[in-house]
């Protein structure tokens, strides 16, 4: 099966990794290999648990869309009130 992964650099330098299809698959690493190693074993183990729960596998197909959204300070402000 493929997925698509996401992947976010922390502050501690960690890298966490979600899969957008299953996001409750979700780790991190040590650097960006030590995270796709713990994403694919997170989600081998998921994948146990979900078959030993009698659950289907996620598999939506994602729209990956970016968007411009507004979040200026003077923005935020004009709609508190």
């Amino acid at each position: 099966m493929k997925f698509t992964a996401c992947y976010t650099k922390l502050e501690d330098d960690y890298i966490m990794g979600q899969l957008l299809e299953w996001p409750n698959v979700l780790t991190s690493g040590k650097d960006m290999k030590d995270c796709q190693e713990m994403l694919k074993d997170a989600a081998r183990e998921m994948a146990i648990a979900y078959y030993e729960d009698g659950m289907k596998i996620p598999q939506e197909t994602l729209i990956i869309e970016p968007i411009e959204i507004n979040i200026e300070p003077e923005a935020l402000l004009e709609n508190v009130g």
